[in-house]
């Protein structure tokens, strides 16, 4: 009799549990009709609608899941243009005054790369080749090792875009074994190289002769030996604790003034540097007539070109010559007037990644050669790099850490192949994983210089020669002062006071994105944000006060 009682109560126990399952099956039942009786979601009420046909509710239903798929494949068209296309850039609505962005860098690159007067490469070269046939016939050696090195060092800037490197292997003579050198590459370009005042005849600086010396300063570039103005510091360019301090790259000395990279000019002062543009365009901001003496260029150096090349730049480039160069030519005017395109982009930006933004803020990126980021300067720190992963050696005007690894004649090609990967690779201007991307992303503050240019005669020796005519001096005197040097002249200015600029803002923000979201789920389903709440308020509230009531009648029932 026991044991029919215990059968009793378990099994009376079972059908209360399976009881008890089927009320709040019914309860979960009731509620969610209940909820779609009164929600404010479109359509859902007639799902469940007593009284209507079954054909009717599938329609609804149908029609429902319709909108709802339809819905989220606009919103997922959202999210990915938000993901990718979260920035946008316009016209600002601000034209920028020429005097409130520094005058750019000129960098002049005389194309006479040697004086013969010091050291006459052609005659040097001469020597070499009687020097390995004369070796070659009795079979020993007479070349000065040191001589060679040195003639070696030079060809580097006389013939870099002629370079043959067969030309002292062609009687089998080996001078290719020297692989790398120190700063005496260096010394043996800079002992060549004509003098400053064989270049520069005068300066003038907004009507203000200038002695062109204080004007300009020698920098190490791929021409050679290139000559430089209104350019940073040395120090404030590069990180000198990461270079080595044997020789200098860069010679400018003049330390900015009321004027930082990131927040431009702090004053109406022109006690500034770099120095600042002028809306007055009456006169050139800088002229500078340049010389040459065709009798005194080497008959071998560099001889397919005369004239000076010219690049324009920011102040806080490190001056690298590039293809696009301005050319002043013997006897003409380079009349050059200058515009630029600044960049400015919204703070907000920052908390975007740069993936999305495609540009980098002054604190993301820190180069290890250089003192601020800019996509030029790092340009040049990818190639620097690359260039000694794969030759082992740096170019001499590459900035670096050690003196002693710099490329001779003999990794000339290697150079020049790098250059070619470093300039074909995809991920130099992108983020990327491939290791050789140097990811050299734009500043998100940047200015950008362009030139436009005219060129006209300029007859300065016949002027002179009129002029000295006109006081009763004949030829010679006009000779003895000009000499057999032929000039340019090449004249900057702003060719308007005033520029437009250019902002880089947010196309979608969050705001945007949830207001683009919301305007579909409000088209497709009448859903609002009280439609959220609604719902969270049917599954937890109602629902928990709904058990909480049964709960309490089962109590009182028993």
């Amino acid at each position: 009799m026991e044991s029919d009682k215990e059968i009793t109560v378990v099994y009376g126990d079972v059908c209360l549990r399976k009881e008890k399952r089927k009320r709040q099956r019914s309860l979960l039942v009731e509620k969610f009709y209940d909820f779609t009786s009164s929600t404010t979601l479109h359509g859902l009420r007639y799902i469940t609608q007593r009284g209507l046909h079954p054909v009717e509710k599938i329609f609804w239903l149908i029609t429902f899941i319709i909108s709802v798929l339809i819905c989220f494949y606009l919103m997922s068209n959202v999210w990915f243009k938000w993901k990718t296309c979260p920035v946008i850039v316009t016209l600002s609505e601000r034209l920028v005054s020429v005097d409130e962005v520094p005058f750019p860098s000129v960098t002049i690159c005389p194309q006479s790369k040697n004086s013969p007067k010091i050291y006459d490469y052609f005659e040097e070269k001469k020597n070499l080749y009687q020097g390995l046939k004369y070796s070659m016939i009795h079979e020993t050696n007479t070349i000065d090792q040191n001589q060679l090195e040195k003639l070696q060092d030079v060809s580097m800037i006389c013939e870099s875009e002629v370079l043959d490197l067969l030309w002292v292997d062609s009687y089998g003579f080996n001078t290719l074994d020297r692989l790398y050198s120190n700063i005496s590459l260096v010394e043996h370009i800079l002992q060549v190289i004509p003098d400053f005042e064989e270049f520069f005849d005068s300066c003038v600086w907004r009507n203000e002769y200038i002695e062109c010396k204080k004007l300009f300063q020698r920098v190490l570039t791929s021409e050679g030996v290139c000559y430089t103005m209104n350019t940073l510091a040395s120090s404030e360019i590069f990180r000198t604790e990461n270079l080595h301090g044997d020789f200098a790259y860069l010679e400018s000395t003049e330390m900015s003034r009321n004027w930082t990279i990131e927040e431009g000019y702090k004053s109406e002062d022109n006690n500034t540097y770099p120095r600042r543009g002028r809306k007055n365009g009456a006169e050139p901001d800088l002229k500078v007539v340049l010389k040459d003496n065709p009798e005194q260029k080497d008959k071998l150096c560099n001889k397919l070109k005369n004239g000076f090349k010219i690049f324009i730049h920011h102040p806080a480039d490190l001056p690298q010559p590039s293809l696009y160069y301005y050319s002043a030519l013997s006897s003409q005017v380079s009349s050059m007037a200058l515009k630029f395109d600044i960049l400015r982009t919204s703070n907000s930006l920052d908390s975007l990644p740069v993936e999305q933004r495609q540009c980098y803020f002054p604190h993301e990126r820190q180069l290890r050669y250089f003192q601020s980021y800019s996509s030029n300067n790092c340009r040049v720190e990818c190639l620097t790099n690359y260039t000694f992963t794969k030759c082992g050696c740096v170019a001499f005007y590459m900035p670096y850490h050690i003196s002693d690894k710099i490329c001779t004649l003999a990794k000339f090609e290697c150079v020049k192949n790098a250059k070619e990967e470093v300039a074909q690779t995809r991920g130099m201007e992108s983020i990327s994983d491939n290791a050789h991307a140097c990811q050299c992303l734009p500043s998100c503050n940047s200015i950008d210089y362009d030139a436009e240019i005219l060129k006209s005669e300029f007859h300065i020796k016949d002027y002179m020669t009129s002029f000295t005519k006109s006081f009763g001096y004949d030829d010679i005197y006009s000779e003895t002062i000009m000499g057999n040097d032929s000039f340019s002249k090449i004249e900057l200015f702003y060719k308007l006071p005033r520029f437009m600029s250019f902002k880089r803002s947010e196309l979608f923000g969050k705001t945007d994105f949830l207001a683009n979201c919301g305007g579909l789920l409000g088209l497709f389903l009448g859903f609002s944000f009280l439609s959220l709440v609604e719902i969270i308020y049917f599954i937890t509230l109602r629902i928990w006060c709904a058990l909480a009531r049964e709960k309490r009648y089962q109590k009182n029932e028993k």
